[in-house]
């Protein structure tokens, strides 16, 4: 799920809320190869709805919280070999 907050801040503890509230958690992704007729883990991290848009799966227990900025532009996942420890 995309959250964001949309204006700007009025003190910073609102601030800080906004800066949080511009993440997303994304989860490693299983999808089924035809061509090797298996199922595999993808290059991509993807939120759920992602995941569903890719044709997958989330991987249970594998979610991190990363910036929205991290996507890949207008899309629901990251950029192929993303690794969100050095976020």
């Amino acid at each position: 799920m995309l959250n964001h907050l949309q204006g700007y801040a009025q003190d910073a503890d609102q601030e800080q809320m906004e800066m949080e509230m511009a993440r997303t958690t994304v989860y490693k992704v299983k999808l089924y190869n035809i061509a090797t007729d298996e199922v595999v883990i993808s290059r991509r991290m993807a939120t759920y709805e992602g995941a569903a848009k890719m044709g997958g799966w989330p991987v249970e227990g594998t979610g991190h919280v990363i910036d929205l900025a991290d996507l890949e532009p207008g899309e629901e996942w990251t950029p192929r070999d993303f690794d969100p420890t050095k976020t």
